[in-house]
């Protein structure tokens, strides 16, 4: 049953695939058909030249012979770049074709679900497994198509030639694929596990390198040399295991080949020819056919393992694409300004931990004042911003904005009335204005008064270096505090009601923490803040202060 799933979901993988083909399919039925006749090509070559075998030697030079020899080899080489050529125009659109579907999904999907792919790197990864599913396009036509075209030829050929012969080619064939079958569970259990701690390790090595400048500070750059060291001599070892797999897989068909073929040659010598029973066109055809027959068979076996590595890649893929439509209620119209947050008997857990996060929690934010959320690492205070965000959906309870259900509002209403300031403020790369304003039309004279009142005119003095000032990694580089206000502006510029400030001063120096801080108390005049932090600091300029402790937000006046 479970060898039938397998194969169930190595078709779906398949299917996904020219699915994903849009627009392409003319261009892949072209491939398809190259394809099988290159696949043919080589039996229809072994014939001609058997015709030739029994006739005098001079024979093979004249004229129309080599003609039509050097025709066939062209034909065959001109059939093989054309068809890699097509493929090779028609992959990167294929591609293409699977992020935008998938990125396309991700924009409608729950916000938990897609919080959850990037915390498994399923997001992150979407390159790289786009590309791995899209190169089982020539595996499958070379291996699934092209080889048994092949094998099939020459079957036939060594039919109509010589019944004995067909017999041990058969044979051959049988032995070979019993032995893929015996060994397919093993190989191709190994192989998914070998290629998923190959991207394991990818990351890590990453995850080091971007620590490089802490350790460089710490006087520890020994420590991440043999850090990285280690990640790769795993990686060079888990190499060895794949070529390890892959010459195991080889073995078996080599020693099957070569028996059989020394099994011939020794009837052969033994008289079989002065016997009757080949004659030498047939001593000739054998061992090529056998060639032919062992490597495409190989293909087979190559792009059956390429297709149960690249499973798992598929299936992240699959599962974001597929993922059942929701329709999300429009909800009411929020039209009043927010000036209260409550939780009402709010309760939380992540389905893969049985800790509550939120356990029957209720409490009340009011505006005109810093609210501040303290807890220990892990207790939960981001959790609780998603859920305010409506990024997740509480398991029990309600949370409540002016009173009424966050839920009962339409999430793009919702929005646009609620702000966020991480601890990590995202700048790409790209314009000042976008940065700020993303793809809104841009309040030009608010974005440079808000530059002004957060000290960062040297940005941009006027509308032309508003749109032209260019940040990010290949822009003007940004220091911490610049970033922070930065991301402050953005909220600020959608005139929002509610700001979540997340451990925002957690990565900035004593000024420049200070004059966040300085920022918050402004804004927190006339709307609705709520800050997660540990810095003393922001605590002791804070209005109200609230502590998760065991799923509970128990509040402390300060």
């Amino acid at each position: 049953m479970k060898k039938r799933e397998d194969i169930k979901r190595e078709i779906n993988t398949l299917k996904f695939v020219w699915k994903m083909a849009t627009g392409e399919h003319g261009k892949m039925l072209i491939v398809i058909f190259l394809n099988i006749l290159s696949g043919a090509l080589p039996a229809g070559i072994a014939w001609v030249v058997k015709n030739y075998m029994d006739t005098n030697f001079a024979d093979l030079f004249r004229k129309e012979d080599l003609i039509l020899f050097f025709t066939l080899i062209v034909c065959g080489i001109f059939i093989k770049m054309t068809a890699n050529l097509i493929m090779g125009y028609t992959m990167p659109n294929i591609k293409r074709n699977i992020e935008i579907n998938c990125i396309k999904k991700i924009s409608v999907l729950p916000h938990a679900y897609v919080l959850d792919c990037i915390d498994n790197r399923i997001v992150m990864t979407l390159s790289i497994e786009s590309g791995m599913i899209t190169s089982l396009i020539p595996m499958v036509y070379r291996s699934f198509m092209k080889a048994p075209v092949t094998i099939l030829g020459f079957v036939i050929l060594l039919l109509f030639v010589s019944p004995i012969l067909t017999l041990i080619c058969l044979v051959l064939i049988s032995t070979v694929i019993a032995g893929v079958l015996l060994f397919r569970k093993a190989i191709k259990q190994l192989n998914k596990i070998t290629y998923n701690r190959i991207g394991d390790l990818h990351q890590y090595f990453a995850e080091w390198l971007n620590g490089y400048k802490i350790f460089v500070a710490s006087n520890a750059v020994k420590f991440i040399e043999k850090q990285l060291v280690k990640v790769s001599t795993e990686l060079s070892g888990l190499s060895k295991k794949i070529t390890k797999i892959a010459a195991i897989q080889s073995l078996i068909i080599e020693i099957i080949t070569i028996a059989i073929t020394v099994l011939f040659v020794v009837i052969a010598s033994q008289n079989a020819v002065s016997k009757g029973l080949f004659n030498r066109s047939e001593l000739i055809l054998f061992p090529a056919a056998i060639l032919f027959i062992r490597g495409e068979v190989l293909n087979v076996i190559y792009g059956y393992v390429q297709l149960a590595s690249t499973e798992s890649a598929a299936k992240r893929i699959v599962d974001i694409i597929e993922y059942p439509d929701i329709k999300i209620p429009d909800g009411e119209q929020f039209d009043e300004m927010i000036k209260a947050l409550s939780l009402k008997n709010a309760s939380f857990s992540y389905t893969d931990s049985t800790e509550q996060l939120l356990d029957n929690a209720s409490i009340n934010f009011n505006s005109g004042q810093i609210n501040t959320v303290i807890g220990r690492s892990g207790a939960g205070k981001t959790t609780f911003i998603n859920l305010c965000l409506r990024l997740r959906t509480l398991d029990s309870g309600a949370i409540l904005y002016n009173g009424k259900d966050i839920l009962s509002f339409s999430e793009k209403d919702l929005m646009r009335k609620i702000g966020l300031v991480e601890q990590e403020p995202f700048i790409f790369e790209g314009t000042l204005a976008e940065n700020i304003f993303f793809d809104r039309t841009p309040d030009v004279h608010c974005i440079l008064k808000l530059l002004d009142d957060f000290e960062l005119t040297h940005l941009a003095k006027s509308e032309s270096e508003l749109f032209h000032t260019q940040i990010g990694q290949k822009g003007r580089q940004l220091s911490s505090g610049e970033k922070q206000r930065i991301a402050i502006i953005r909220v600020l510029a959608k005139n929002v009601d509610v700001i979540f400030f997340d451990e925002v001063t957690s990565s900035l120096d004593t000024w420049n923490a200070k004059k966040i801080i300085d920022c918050i108390k402004v804004i927190s005049k006339d709307k609705l803040v709520i800050c997660a932090s540990h810095d003393i600091m922001l605590i002791q300029e804070s209005s109200m202060l609230y502590e998760i402790i065991n799923g509970k937000i128990i509040c402390k006046s300060t």
